[in-house]
């Protein structure tokens, strides 16, 4: 018995340790968690405001759905850049016969570019869109574009376009509005990752379909 009571007696200094040790951490976990609420709740807010203010080019035809968009309503359509100023407009399209993918708008510059009356080619994923206004319901094409990025540029008119088959000139075209074609192959690369995988894994497409939809 004596040897057992010593062992508790032993023993006893260890178990307070550790319940100390337990309600410590217990504590700090605590303290740390409205902060770590606090940035969830933060980073759901950038989030949203990201996401309301940047759009599909979809959301500049109020007649049709998703992100589909009548030519109409980008022929012709002003351009602006992130600070509001007037940038130019979308004269026409350049559509790649075999995808059926816009490749690029035939643009003139105005504004504050002011490079006259030639029309300049920009690929047509350097765009994108925005709301007029944090609580506008109404959407702007828009296109960063500075003037030392246009030197050199050359310019041509309607009646004698580029060949847009020459690699040179897409890859000069690319460049100088940066688009990164080799960050878009990747992410199309997933896409179809993803959809070969579903294929063959029903319950993973109604997975990407819910995610998606929550987006």
């Amino acid at each position: 018995m004596r040897n057992i009571s010593r062992t508790i007696v032993s023993a006893l200094p260890i178990l307070a340790i550790a319940q100390f040790s337990a309600v410590r951490a217990e504590a700090q976990n605590a303290a740390a968690r409205p902060t770590t609420q606090r940035d969830a709740q933060t980073d759901a807010r950038t989030n949203d405001k990201t996401a309301s203010t940047h759009a599909t080019v979809g959301k500049l035809d109020r007649r049709t759905s998703g992100d589909n968009v009548r030519a109409s309503q980008l022929i012709g359509a002003n351009i602006q850049n992130d600070a509001g100023d007037s940038v130019g407009e979308i004269n026409d399209l350049v559509i790649d016969g075999n995808t059926g993918r816009v490749r690029y708008a035939a643009v003139t510059y105005g504004g504050f570019l002011g490079v006259g009356s030639k029309l300049f080619a920009v690929p047509f994923d350097a765009f994108h869109v925005k709301r007029k206004s944090e609580n506008s319901n109404d959407y702007v094409l828009v296109l960063n574009v500075t003037k030392d990025q246009l030197k050199g540029a050359e310019g041509f008119d309607k009646d004698n376009w580029p060949n847009f088959a020459d690699r040179n000139i897409a890859r000069d075209l690319d460049q100088r509005y940066n688009v990164d074609r080799s960050a878009m192959r990747s992410r199309g690369s997933q896409r179809g990752d993803r959809v070969r995988n579903n294929t063959n894994n029903p319950a993973g497409a109604a997975s990407d379909r819910a995610r998606d939809q929550n987006r």
